[in-house]
């Protein structure tokens, strides 16, 4: 009775740990803001540059668009990241309307992406493009700005474009702290205590087996 209690623990506790490692969290995330729509026309690609400030880099896994009223998009949107020298790394394209859920705290619609490790290094620009005079609205001015630890928010990007999601390298640093539209989450990093359930799940299978064999 003890080994399969020991032995049903051990199980849990290595559960527990890989269910911590597929938590992602908010790039970033705000209290309020001054909130407008876009304009202008070629319609725009606007956005946010970054830097990757972890050694360990971070790991991509959503792309998400700022959701003001938290009752869905008016139009879809194409999303992509690039690197300092305009390279796309990643992209992807949130629908229209409620389709894609909410992030925990209620601000961006999330749509899943094949993970993607950006290195650390300095330039990277997120960027989603908007239809001429679009109905979504960004958020600018924002005070409570949290900026998760694996990157730096540097400054608001744009460029207009008849091409279509192009790379924002323009920039806005006149406007603190930034314009904010589209985002993205990161894998969370195990903290100190689910890396000691693994090792206390592991520790319990080796006894459990270990108790078997005898």
């Amino acid at each position: 009775m003890k080994r399969l209690a020991l032995f049903s623990l051990s199980l849990l506790a290595i559960f527990l740990w890989l269910s911590s490692l597929a938590w992602s969290t908010p790039a970033i995330s705000f209290t309020t803001g001054t909130f407008a729509t876009p304009g202008g026309s070629p319609a725009p690609t606007l956005g946010w540059e970054f830097n990757v400030v972890a050694s360990a880099g971070a790991t991509v896994t959503h792309l998400g668009l700022f959701d003001r009223f938290a009752d869905g998009l008016a139009e879809a949107h194409m999303i992509g990241i690039w690197d300092s020298g305009g390279k796309l790394l990643t992209s992807a394209t949130i629908p229209a309307g409620t389709v894609a859920p909410l992030d925990a705290n209620n601000m961006f619609r999330l749509i899943d992406i094949p993970d993607v490790v950006l290195p650390q290094a300095n330039g990277y620009e997120i960027g989603a493009l908007y239809q001429v005079f679009s109905l979504d609205q960004q958020a600018y001015n924002v005070t409570g700005l949290v900026v998760d630890p694996s990157i730096q928010f540097v400054t608001s990007s744009a460029v207009a474009s008849a091409s279509g999601l192009t790379f924002p390298n323009a920039h806005s640093a006149n406007v603190d702290p930034g314009i904010f539209g589209p985002s993205f989450e990161v894998a969370a990093v195990p903290e100190p205590s689910t890396l000691l359930l693994f090792g206390a799940g592991l520790a319990g299978l080796v006894i459990t087996r270990r108790r078997a064999r005898k």
